[in-house]
């Protein structure tokens, strides 16, 4: 009997996992570094929902995004995410995370967590980026920012990786005065991101702004070393930028007393962190945090007075299901715990000042008790030119102990197009 029980679960799992949707199908192809598989499996199933305007439609179009990007398929990962993103006013009236407690999930639209269309905007300005069209990955971005709220107003707009890119953006355009901006607003958000002071300094000396040169200087010695910051004093701008999109985002589940609320619990996963090296005998460089997905999650829950309201309501709808007679008119107190599962858990950025020349990077995911669970991944060949920063774009699919990781490198076309209008 005991074999037969252990034979029933083993086909009764497979039947399962057949029968699982080609979006979870697309995700597990991705977490396990095929991109390509991901999206083949994906973009039938993404087009119906565009076609009906599905309660899924933005979920399966911003994966859908993702492993384009990763593909280097920026087209096509513009298109989904102009396909994907939504209307501001759909969104901020309480937040998904309360507003979503008393209709049923199953006829909704998926809108997202306020942070979950700020990235969606995000991985939109990057694609553009990584064509060379600044003035639209300006757009993006900007839009990003517009998108982040929060219940502290003096924190609104501090996504840390958007405003960095943005950094990098005017700098690429010549706009120092408007770099050294974001860069120090990259920097107030996340204290000790020595990417973010690099860019501030180099900035300041391209605009003969020596007063600040100073403090700057203090804080990069203090964080990186002499050595740093005397390649980046060398270097007025020319080097190579690592940006390493690093674990999951914060999954979702209901509470346990009414399930009418969307919780945020954070993946259980080693705390890591990325070094670099350039060429075999160079000094290590190490990734900093730019930013954490989990603190703005923890920072958007809704309003007070809404949580109040919402809490009310869910204890009079449950004290009404105790009721045979009015259990039939109970509002339906099921929460959406859908959310976007392919964003990432952290960004990570590590900036190596360098002359122009050509050179190999390798990158290793380093876990807090300092082991590295990997061999280094390298790349070959990376170009970099004067005053001119060299993007690569990696992502970790999974654990840091089964690294994975895909490089894009930005093209050098200028500019790149007329500026589009964004909605």
């Amino acid at each position: 009997m005991k074999k037969l029980n252990i034979l029933f679960l083993v086909a009764l799992s497979g039947f399962l996992f057949g029968c699982s949707t080609p979006y979870i199908k697309a995700q597990g192809k991705y977490f396990s570094g095929d991109p390509a598989a991901a999206e083949e499996i994906l973009a039938p199933a993404a087009e119906k929902e565009v076609e009906k305007s599905g309660k899924n439609k933005n979920l399966y179009l911003w994966d859908l995004g993702v492993y384009r990007f990763f593909q280097g398929n920026y087209d096509g990962a513009i298109e989904s995410f102009h396909a994907g993103v939504v209307d501001a006013d759909m969104l901020h009236t309480a937040g998904e995370t309360v507003g979503a407690a008393f209709t049923s999930a199953s006829s909704q639209n998926y809108v997202g967590d306020p942070v979950e269309v700020s990235l969606a905007y995000f991985y939109l300005g990057l694609s553009y980026y990584m064509k060379g069209d600044y003035q639209n990955a300006l757009v993006g971005f900007r839009r990003s920012l517009e998108e982040d709220i929060s219940k502290d107003l003096a924190r609104q707009g501090d996504i840390g990786i958007t405003n960095y890119m943005m950094g990098e953006v005017f700098f690429r355009t010549g706009r120092y005065d408007d770099a050294a901006v974001a860069f120090k607003r990259a920097v107030d958000y996340k204290e000790g991101f020595l990417p973010g002071y690099a860019g501030m300094y180099q900035s300041n000396v391209n605009l003969n702004r020596v007063s600040d040169l100073g403090i700057i200087e203090e804080k990069i010695v203090s964080i990186g070393g002499q050595g740093y910051f005397d390649g980046v004093r060398e270097n007025s701008g020319s080097g190579i930028t690592l940006l390493m999109m690093s674990g999951r985002a914060s999954k979702v589940k209901s509470d346990a007393f009414t399930g009418a609320f969307r919780n945020r619990a954070e993946f259980t996963q080693p705390d890591p962190y990325w070094k670099g090296r350039v060429d075999e005998n160079s000094g290590e460089y190490r990734l900093y945090l730019a930013d954490r997905m989990h603190d703005h999650f923890e920072d958007q829950g809704g309003a007070g007075d809404e949580v109040k309201k919402q809490a009310t309501r869910a204890l009079v709808s449950e004290g009404m299901k105790a009721i045979p007679v009015l259990s039939l008119f109970a509002p339906s107190t099921a929460a959406d715990v859908r959310y976007w599962p392919t964003l990432p858990g952290g960004f990570y950025v590590g900036y190596f000042p360098l002359e122009p020349g050509s050179y190999s990077v390798e990158v290793t995911g380093v876990n807090r008790s300092g082991a590295d669970p990997d061999t280094g991944n390298q790349w070959d060949g990376i170009e970099v030119k004067e005053n001119r920063r060299t993007l690569v774009v990696m992502n970790s699919f999974g654990s840091v102990s089964r690294l994975r990781v895909r490089e894009t490198v930005s093209e050098e076309e200028e500019g790149g197009g007329d500026e589009e209008e964004i909605d």
